[in-house]
């Protein structure tokens, strides 16, 4: 009789483990989403330090680049 209670009571903390790990998984996605960094901002910075506009070769360079960083942070964000 008390092995059954023991066992319940690990299946029960199983189950607690699992259904916090799931909480975390949902979380980590969350987050992931939320620290979208400015691309904007930042191309605009670096334009800026190189004296050059968004229309020259390197700002287009720069806004190819961040398109590109944005196509692979969707893919790597999308649910398996």
């Amino acid at each position: 009789m008390k092995d059954g209670t023991v066992l319940k009571r690990r299946l029960e903390r199983i189950r607690e483990v699992e259904n916090e790990n799931q909480q975390l998984k949902v979380q980590l996605q969350s987050a992931g989403k939320q620290v979208q960094p400015d691309y904007d901002s930042i191309r605009d910075r670096t334009l800026n330090k190189l004296k050059v506009g968004k229309q020259s070769t390197q700002g287009k360079a720069i806004d190819a680049f961040i398109k590109q960083l944005k196509q692979e942070c969707l893919v790597a964000n999308s649910p398996d």
